[in-house]
């Protein structure tokens, strides 16, 4: 798929900033509509293979931004992001193994889901388990 994301001056910047800086952590903050989803991904994309990135967690302030974060990903960038939260059919979270194995490149959460009892402590074991394995 082609990328049809054209970064803006300040986007660019912020990825070299983020590639220089050798932080775990990086914060954004931009204006409303500025373009901080599109930033986020862009870092993600543009970085994915120099650091050995094969999943992208992204966190949205509220549930109904989850399919709307997951379309711009797709329509910009061609990433395919799982973004329903809990699986009614298996009645808990996708493992992100299940979900790079269904053709996911990673998950959109949200504030709100992450706040319901549990949820943010399974992510986290989620997330434990798929790293434990990468690791040598």
């Amino acid at each position: 798929m082609i990328n049809l994301f054209v970064a803006r001056k300040w986007q660019k910047r912020c990825l070299r900033d983020y590639q220089t800086k050798a932080k775990k952590n990086y914060l954004l903050e931009a204006c409303v509509s500025a373009g901080k989803t599109a930033e986020a991904v862009y870092i993600y994309d543009s970085l994915k293979t120099a650091f050995g990135w094969d999943f992208l967690l992204a966190v949205v302030p509220s549930d109904h931004l989850k399919k709307q974060y997951a379309q711009d990903a797709m329509n910009l960038f061609g990433l395919n992001l799982y973004y329903s939260g809990t699986s009614k059919r298996l009645g808990r979270l996708p493992s992100i193994d299940e979900l790079l194995q269904k053709g996911y490149e990673g998950l959109v959460t949200s504030y709100q889901w992450l706040s319901t009892r549990g949820n943010a402590d399974k992510l986290k074991q989620n997330i434990e388990i798929s790293s434990a394995k990468k690791i040598p």
